[in-house]
C-alpha cells in the first residue's frame, strides 16, 4: 500500500498487504512484551512486522513501515490521532499513517489563492460544486458559477466565450 507514491512494506517482498497490525507484539519496554525488540514510531524499519504495535503515539491500529522513508508510522483514521495533525491516506487502504503536516497539504489552490493556470485550481470542495478557474486579470482562483446567486459576493462574472462564469466582484465586469 502506498502514501504519496510510497508503500507499506508488509515483509513479503511486495509493496502491498494491509495496515492491520500483526497479531503478536514485539516489545521494547513501551507496552509490548519485554525481552523482544521492535522499531518504535519514527525509527528505521524494514517491514511492518518489525514496528511496535503499542506504545507512545500508537493507537489500537498499531504501526506500519512506509517504504518511502523506511520509518515506522502510527496507523490512524483521523488527523486528530496524530501529533502533526496529519493522517495521510495510504493507497488502497482504509487506514492512513501519521505523517508530516505537508503530506496532508492540499495539492491544489483553493478559491482566493494565487494561480498561474486554471489547472492549478481545486476542482472539488464544499464551496466549489463546479470547480474553480484561474482568471488572468488577477491570477486568482475563482469558483465557477452559472448565476450570480451562487456567489457569496453576488456576482458571477461573465467569461467571454464560455457557458459558465467565475465568482468575483462586479467592478468592470458584467455579472450573469
Amino acid at each position: 500500500m502506498c502514501i504519496s507514491g510510497a508503500c507499506v512494506d508488509d515483509g513479503d517482498g511486495s509493496a502491498g498487504g494491509d495496515t492491520s497490525p500483526p497479531s503478536t507484539d514485539a516489545g521494547n519496554n513501551d507496552g509490548n512484551t519485554i525481552g523482544n525488540t521492535c522499531d518504535p514510531v519514527g525509527t528505521t524499519c524494514t517491514t511492518t512486522t518489525s514496528c511496535c504495535q503499542t506504545g507512545v503515539g500508537i493507537s489500537a491500529a498499531g504501526a506500519v513501515c512506509i517504504s518511502n522513508d523506511n520509518l515506522c508510522h502510527a496507523a490512524c483514521t483521523t488527523d486528530a490521532e496524530c501529533t502533526s495533525g496529519c493522517c495521510a491516506p495510504v493507497e488502497g487502504q482504509t487506514l492512513g499513517v501519521c505523517a508530516v503536516a505537508s503530506d496532508c497539504a492540499p495539492t491544489c489552490v483553493q478559491p482566493g489563492g494565487a494561480c498561474s493556470l486554471s489547472t492549478d485550481c481545486c476542482q472539488s470542495g464544499v464551496t466549489i460544486p463546479y470547480g474553480a478557474t484561474c482568471l488572468t486579470d488577477d491570477y486568482t482562483c475563482h469558483d465557477i458559477c452559472y448565476a450570480s446567486s451562487e456567489c457569496t459576493g453576488g456576482c458571477c462574472i461573465e467569461l467571454q466565450g464560455l457557458t459558465y462564469g467565475a465568482c468575483g466582484t462586479p467592478t468592470g465586469h458584467a455579472c450573469l
